[in-house]
Formats: C-alpha cells, sequence, structure tokens
C-alpha cells in the first residue's frame, strides 16, 4: 500500500541508473525494515526509479525494491 500524497514518507522521483557498490547489497520490499526481496552482487547495474530519504527505489531485472543509498556509492 503506497503511502497517501503529502505524507513524509512519500516517494520523490528519481530516474537514473547506478551500479552497486557493495560486495552483497540487500534490496528490501520497503525501506529500512522491509523483507529482502533480493540480494545484488558488487558491479550490477540498476534502474532507480524513485527516492525515498537514503532509500532509492531500484528495478533489476523483473524485480523492483529499495536499496540503500551507500550500497550504490551515492
Amino acid at each position: 500500500e503506497e503511502p497517501a500524497a503529502g505524507s513524509t514518507t512519500s516517494e520523490a522521483g528519481a530516474t537514473g541508473s547506478a551500479v552497486v557498490a557493495w560486495d552483497t547489497a540487500l534490496v528490501r520490499k520497503e525501506p529500512k525494515d522491509g523483507e529482502v526481496v533480493m540480494r545484488l552482487v558488487r558491479g550490477t547495474k540498476v534502474k532507480i526509479v524513485g527516492k525515498r530519504n537514503e532509500w532509492y527505489k531500484i528495478e533489476s531485472g523483473s524485480k523492483t525494491g529499495w536499496l540503500y543509498r551507500g550500497a550504490m556509492g551515492l
């Protein structure tokens, strides 16, 4: 369920691509403590589709999830 418009947890628009900088980066269903939906290894290229605070919503293959900014060296 997406947060209501205007709430402090709303997603900001963000686009572009990034490369995983950590040996293994965890991609979560929700930022911070969401369930892990995939693990990406260093060098994996991801597509950025949104942002919430220090977390970026990314697409990798057919999956989407949230990746911490630091894991992409951003």
